[in-house]
């Protein structure tokens, strides 16, 4: 193996879940300092007191379970982190939970918020309202968290299958190992511990049941019925609001366990020449090294963004959004016939 590289040093310093945790934590607490954090949960509509009550006791609950559930995938990612690399031995082990949890906690957190939308859609209605436009999963999801959701859903499921085909198993055992030849040689192929197809198989299921739990979740939160007309604007406001949590927190939980993969892959990267007592020195370089060391590097800067993720969704979405209780524009909004 070659000597630690100052990039090596950093990468590691950087790798620890203290390090990542407390760099994460900074920069969302300077972000949520900032006069755009401050007012983007501002809203122009006005409600009645009653009108306020009413959307806060409907989307309140909600909001804070997303919020919660966005620190227990945090929790989930620094817990098994902690456990795999300080209390538990896991020599020879294959630890495959490390790679799953955080996705299997983000769909667990979707899948609990699509249940207590479900189950409360209709319950606070009580002028149920027909805006005669097709709503679908889509409707109040916002176009960039979606999209970066998406992204980070496929650079994981792409990383696990390449990652598992690229792996190899020894005497029918697990697909854990990355088996790495010198050429021109008779010597023995170098045989890595890898992020293979013993890890990957659950991570890639878990991802199947975060995706089929966020789709949902924006479907339940879209099409259930509004509280009555007067609140339609304020309703949008509270749907895009979740939809924009949620996709927070799924992108969060996706780098979590993409960050560990990477990090795993990184380690093939930097094997370097082997010595063989008897037999000399040999060159062993793995064909795709390269790009597992960026792999590699890049890991610690997914954790940050990670966490900074999850700790402001949780900001974001614990709080009520600000709203002015206007009797007066409330009373010029009703129909002539309610005055």
């Amino acid at each position: 193996m070659s000597n630690p590289t100052p990039p090596d040093i950093i990468g590691a310093v950087l790798s620890s879940p203290a390090v990542f945790l407390v760099v994460g934590l900074v920069i969302a607490a300077l972000l949520a300092l900032t006069p755009w954090w401050r007012t983007r949960a501002a809203t122009a509509t006005r409600l009645t007191r009653d009108e306020a009550a009413a959307v806060s006791a409907r989307y309140s609950p909600e909001r804070r379970l997303l919020a919660v559930g966005a620190l227990v995938v945090l929790g989930t990612g620094v817990t098994v982190e902690v456990l795999a690399r300080y209390v538990l031995s896991l020599n020879g082990e294959v630890s495959w939970w490390r790679y799953a949890a955080p996705v299997f906690a983000t769909a667990a957190v979707a899948a609990a918020l699509a249940l207590a939308v479900s189950v409360g859609g209709a319950r606070h209605a009580t002028e149920p309202v027909t805006t005669g436009t097709r709503r679908t999963w889509l409707s109040f999801s916002p176009r960039g968290g979606t999209a970066a959701a998406g992204l980070a859903l496929l650079g994981l499921v792409l990383t696990t299958i390449a990652a598992g085909c690229a792996s190899s198993n020894i005497d029918g055992g697990p697909f854990v190992f990355l088996e790495i030849s010198a050429p021109n040689t008779d010597v023995d192929p170098v045989r890595l511990w890898f992020y293979g197809w013993a890890y990957g198989v659950a991570v890639l299921l878990c991802c199947a049941l975060l995706a089929g739990a966020v789709l949902w979740a924006l479907w339940a939160n879209a099409t259930r019925p509004f509280l009555r007309p007067e609140t339609v604007p304020a309703e949008h406001h509270e749907r895009r609001r979740i939809a924009a949590g949620l996709a927070q927190v799924a992108t969060g939980g996706l780098l979590l366990a993409l960050a560990a993969a990477w990090r795993f892959i990184g380690s093939a990267g930097r094997i370097g020449p082997l010595t063989i007592e008897g037999e000399g020195t040999f060159e062993i370089v793995w064909r795709y090294a390269d790009i597992a060391r960026a792999a590699g590097a890049a890991a610690p800067v997914l954790e940050v963004v990670a966490v900074a993720l999850l700790v402001l969704s949780a900001l974001a979405l614990r709080g009520g959004s600000r709203r002015s209780a206007d009797p007066a524009t409330a009373a010029m909004r009703q129909p002539e016939g309610a005055r």
